[in-house]
């Protein structure tokens, strides 16, 4: 790893130690937080302001690999502050269906009556270790997947749970490598078709 990586946890970390205690003071109070039944640390924090600003991981951010993501304006600080406190809320809520995403043996819930249906899967890792993950549409279908009764609200959970599994496995690549790691989302149109039923954009957003 380059000693001026821009994507080195111990550099970013370092770069935004002010915002990461302030943030962290914020929320110290909130016992989703405090008490989730997963690390809410530094580093945990630190995904989260990233979300927020430049990208380290962008290439379109800058062509330097070297300079650092921009330090969070005070509006920048409160949303990823309201973006935490929804985020630990909502898993707290939906622990029942949602914990088990953290185990990379976790299923998602209505796989049985979904999964044949919604074409979307892990694909692998590229070099740097960032996990793909493919949505095939020309293999998704809208008509048999509605035929089987399935409710909005079970797709929404189908999906959410994958996105979290991958939520998971991105932070557990950076913290055993030290270098901040995204996931790489391909949408595969060949052969498929971009009209979507109204409930397919309830659910996937």
């Amino acid at each position: 790893m380059a000693a001026q990586d821009n994507r080195s946890v111990e550099r970013l970390l370092l770069h935004f130690r002010p915002a990461l205690d302030k943030l962290a003071e914020s929320l110290s109070s909130l016992p989703e937080f405090t008490n989730a039944p997963y690390d809410t640390d530094d580093l945990f924090l630190l995904r989260y302001l990233l979300s927020g600003s430049v990208s380290p991981t962008n290439p379109s951010s800058s062509s330097n690999l070297e300079e650092l993501p921009p330090l969070p304006t005070p509006e920048a600080l409160k949303k990823a502050e309201g973006t935490v406190r929804q985020a630990v809320a909502f898993r707290a809520q939906n622990a029942g269906w949602m914990a088990p995403a953290r185990s990379p043996m976790g299923v998602a819930p209505h796989s049985d009556k979904l999964a044949k249906h919604l074409v979307g899967s892990h694909h692998g890792y590229a070099k740097d270790e960032s996990p793909i993950y493919v949505v095939r549409s020309a293999h998704t279908s809208a008509k048999q997947l509605w035929s089987t009764g399935a409710t909005v609200e079970q797709v929404t959970e189908w999906a959410t749970f994958r996105k979290e599994a991958l939520f998971w496995k991105c932070d557990e690549i950076t913290r055993r490598t030290g270098r901040i790691t995204k996931c790489i989302y391909v949408i595969d149109l060949k052969g498929g078709s971009i009209v979507q039923d109204i409930r397919g954009g309830r659910a996937f957003g």
